[in-house]
């Protein structure tokens, strides 16, 4: 009764275990995000992170972590793995997963080509053969 009186938002049996902890404060943290401003928050090596999805171009999976790319040239790195990042941007239009190591933000591509597309800081992001026709549906839709 008391938890109703504080609006908790979870509940966590000790002994807390750190995975379950922070997989509840990031569900409570994506619950406050403003929805007009939609926010990601990630998990980086110096804590927590809030990213407004408008800002987040690229994100990239290599050498087992992930580096999301920001509108200012900021990389984030983080220990989400990359399907369960793009499980949480899907649900937004504009994010797309073009290849098994990327997932990019369509309001920055400048162009699309044969195998790539290009961000509109000039950097080339390969594109799978086969995710090449529904990226180009995607980018369409998105676009117009």
């Amino acid at each position: 009764v008391e938890a109703f009186g504080v609006r908790a938002s979870g509940y966590l049996l000790k002994p807390v275990k750190q995975a379950e902890f922070d997989r509840e404060v990031l569900r409570c943290a994506q619950n406050l995000a403003p929805e007009r401003h939609p926010a990601l928050l990630l998990k980086t090596p110096e804590g927590l992170r809030r990213v407004a999805l408008e800002e987040l171009v690229l994100v990239e999976s290599f050498d087992h972590s992930r580096v999301c790319t920001l509108a200012s040239g900021e990389a984030l790195r983080t220990t989400a793995t990359l399907s369960s990042l793009y499980e949480r941007l899907r649900a937004y239009p504009g994010f797309f997963q073009p290849h098994r190591a990327y997932i990019v933000n369509l309001a920055y591509v400048r162009s699309l080509g044969a195998g790539q597309l290009t961000l509109a800081e000039g950097r080339r992001v390969p594109v799978s053969r086969g995710a090449a026709a529904a990226l180009k549906q995607a980018y369409l839709e998105f676009t117009f």
